[in-house]
């Protein structure tokens, strides 16, 4: 292998993997996932079917972002003469795609088993933000602070873009298609992006090969201590972060397996839940005000009455105030504009099915039906073809794969990481055997910060991000 840093277009440096989908097609060699952005099945992308796979990748050093003496807001931000350290942006293979990853080397002295290593997987962007995705380079923000307080404590960490995300050297990441036909209600997208974590996994032996000295002179050689490789990942990055603890654990193929995992705030409801939370509590105020239309923090209103389609007591603090019974919004109408939690899945649905039977093979005019209950409750049923295949999309239903040590860091607030779902996975996991833990941080937001908003996080709330960051350091550790 040439372990020289290579300098090239993209293009010409892509290492092309074959990758089995025995699930798929088991008598032969699959295509690589949706490679014609057509899915056979959803089965394609079951957590069975990835597990079937062959993971591989060799990363390619692309540009220098900051050693110990470079000068600019970042390091001005993060540094100072005991703690620095060096940033690189890389690229490597994924589903025959070039796709990028941040590389974050500590300076500190080198332990004689190698580097533990931190793998961090960001949250949704979206595909308008995706190709400016500046791998959270950027000073005074929560997502550099992770990286930051992760490498300061003796990790490598890699802060992989995924698929359609960031621009380097003026070549985008390849794979932005996947986003525009599977970043949408269908909630998908994420298993794609499981591929790539999981690519990005097996390429980690590769950094012992890179010749660091081509690209930064300050940088020795690097060990990488195999038995230490975590995961974390927050908000839609944690659906991420399960899923690939899912495929490369119990009884996985994958040479190099997670040694623990940490989720925060994690949006891994199994997906057809995810469509019936996410929508209505983004978009209409039926989801979470009370059946006399105030907002009282529960279904029921001040005069007794319940709303049947409350989905969830919190919408995010940056609406401001959640009861506008006073008249009191502005913009918010305008986000909050659909008049019922009905109206918000049906658009979602209708999304959702259109998709599938444009774009999976399977999938013939299925469609979903809607009712209403006596009581006003409205009630969605999934087509049983789709119900079934979708059960076996995403980490939360296998915790028989789910064997190393898992957190689960979550708001008592936080419609996207709902605090039951977390609890119900620490319980199934811990029920066949596993070593899961779930810690609720009171008052916090999707980040797990303190809102100025005192009917958010009340007097007294305290910010877990510091204490979730503690946490995971001592259990990617094992300690």
């Amino acid at each position: 292998m040439n372990n020289k840093v290579k300098f090239c277009k993209l293009a010409s440096c892509i290492t092309v993997a074959t990758l089995t989908l025995s699930a798929c097609s088991p008598s032969k060699e699959a295509n690589i996932a949706g490679s014609n952005l057509t899915l056979s099945s959803l089965n394609e992308l079951s957590v069975e079917s990835l597990r079937s796979r062959h993971y591989s990748s060799e990363i390619t050093i692309e540009k220098l972002l900051n050693n110990t003496t470079t000068d600019n807001e970042y390091t001005k931000h993060y540094f100072d003469t005991n703690t620095q350290y060096h940033s690189y942006l890389a690229s490597y293979p994924s589903d025959q795609l070039s796709v990028y990853t941040r590389i974050d080397v500590p300076n500190s002295p080198m332990p004689e088993q190698g580097y533990p290593v931190v793998m961090f997987i960001h949250g949704w962007i979206g595909i308008k933000n995706a190709p400016s995705y500046d791998f959270n380079y950027q000073a005074n923000t929560n997502y550099a602070d992770v990286i930051d307080s992760y490498v300061k404590q003796g990790f490598v960490v890699l802060t992989p873009g995924l698929r359609g995300h960031g621009t380097v050297n003026g070549i985008p990441a390849q794979g932005i298609e996947y986003m525009e036909r599977w970043d949408n209600p269908t909630y998908l997208s994420p298993m794609f992006y499981t591929i790539d974590a999981l690519n990005l996994l097996a390429g980690i032996p590769s950094l012992e090969q890179i010749n660091w000295q081509d690209v930064n002179l300050q940088q020795e050689q690097i060990k990488i201590n195999k038995s230490k490789i975590n995961i974390t990942g927050h908000s839609q990055g944690g659906d991420v972060a399960l899923t690939a603890l899912a495929v490369s654990g119990e009884g996985s193929t994958i040479e190099t397996p997670f040694n623990a995992g940490a989720i925060w705030a994690g949006c891994f409801l199994p997906p057809l839940e995810q469509a019936l939370l996410y929508g209505p509590m983004g978009n209409t105020t039926e989801a979470f005000l009370s059946g006399d239309g105030t907002w009282t923090a529960s279904a029921i209103g001040k005069n007794g009455e319940i709303n049947p389609n409350f989905r969830f007591a919190y919408p995010p603090d940056w609406i401001g105030t959640p009861d506008n019974s006073n008249n009191d919004w502005s913009w918010q109408k305008d986000n909050w504009a659909e008049e019922s939690v009905k109206a918000s899945l049906t658009k979602r649905f209708n999304i959702m099915y259109n998709t599938l039977n444009e774009h999976v093979t399977a999938f013939n005019d299925v469609n979903y039906s809607v009712s209403i209950d006596t009581e006003g409750k409205v009630e969605f049923v999934n087509d049983p073809q789709v119900y079934e295949q979708y059960q076996n999309i995403g980490g939360f239903n296998f915790p028989e794969y789910l064997t190393e040590p898992l957190a689960l860091h979550h708001s008592d607030r936080d419609y996207y990481s709902p605090s039951i779902w977390n609890k119900r996975l620490v319980s199934k996991i811990n029920a066949v055997g596993g070593n899961a833990s779930s810690f609720e941080y009171i008052g916090n937001t999707h980040s797990l910060s303190i809102s100025d908003k005192p009917w958010f996080s009340p007097k007294g709330s305290k910010s877990g991000f510091k204490e979730m960051v503690t946490r995971n350091a001592k259990l990617f550790n094992n300690q």
